[in-house]
């Protein structure tokens, strides 16, 4: 693995473990199991400052930029699925 990987996956890990962290406090509030938990709302400001420069540093434009010329858009996924499912008919 490649030092950037590397970092990037470390960097990924403390994202999830953030998000974690939101959604214990949400839940532990009373919050829906089964809806979202708002970052907003359930972390710290050093956290939410944390979570946002982790997230510009691992979405970065280039990472961005591969991902849509890999996969495509949501929209044109969307419009590939319903193809696929009128051709099915």
């Amino acid at each position: 693995m490649t030092p950037t990987n590397n970092i990037k996956q470390q960097q990924s890990q403390r994202l999830g473990e953030l998000a974690k962290i939101a959604r214990q406090r949400y839940l532990e509030a009373g919050g829906l199991p089964y809806r979202a938990a708002n970052g907003e709302e359930w972390l710290t400001e050093e956290e939410r400052q944390e979570y946002l420069t982790l997230a510009r540093q691992i979405f970065d434009q280039e990472s961005i930029a591969n991902y849509l010329e890999q996969n495509g858009t949501w929209q044109e996924r969307l419009a590939a699925m319903k193809q696929a499912m009128n051709s099915a008919k």
